[in-house]
């Protein structure tokens, strides 16, 4: 339980337990259920051990390679650096024909939490808040970015200062508590 509370060790992190006598259900059940993958009492079974252990070290490296090639944040939901890259390509190449403008504004939160504490806060915010035309994502540890069609200059300010008030009222009534922000953008007419 405590490894599998420990944020190193992830869900795909094969967990065996062996036990010095034999192993009777209600061990075997309880580990299970606390999040092992396997649990074996004596005699251990040598080949049988280094087959499982193979087999479970090829699915960890597959979910690991999933979870690289994926578009997603997995902490906050949005975008990742490759996901927010190949939907600003999209829309890059969408306001490109239409002659539109094209805005993009990166912010990272300044307060005080632990970095994985804000990022889910403003996952779940912009998740749930975030213009459905904007490509929104976590580009770093503590940065993110917004990718804003048809939006000029003026509208990269407006856009900032609406994050900061939806990050200031998450939950209704000031309820998430002050997030100072500092941020940066870059805006062209066409």
């Amino acid at each position: 339980r405590q490894l599998r509370n420990d944020p190193r060790f992830s869900a795909t992190t094969p967990i065996l337990i062996t036990t010095a006598g034999p192993s009777g259900r209600a061990q075997r059940l309880e580990a299970y259920k606390a999040g092992a993958w396997e649990f074996l009492g004596q005699p251990l079974d040598g080949e049988s051990l280094l087959l499982k252990l193979s087999t479970f070290l090829a699915s960890k490296l597959e979910a690991d390679r999933l979870r690289e090639e994926s578009l997603l944040d997995q902490l906050t939901g949005l975008y990742n650096m490759r996901g927010l890259s190949r939907r600003a390509r999209e829309i890059g190449a969408e306001v490109f024909r239409r002659h539109q403008s094209l805005s993009c504004v990166v912010f990272a939160p300044t307060g005080e939490g632990t970095v994985d504490q804000v990022a889910e806060r403003i996952g779940r915010t912009l998740r749930a808040q975030g213009r459905s035309s904007d490509a929104i994502g976590r580009v770093g540890d503590g940065e993110f970015a917004v990718i804003a069609p048809d939006t000029e200059s003026a509208g990269a300010v407006r856009l900032f200062e609406r994050l900061e008030r939806l990050l200031e009222t998450e939950n209704g009534n000031g309820a998430g508590g002050r997030l100072p922000l500092k941020a940066g953008y870059c805006a062209v007419t066409d």
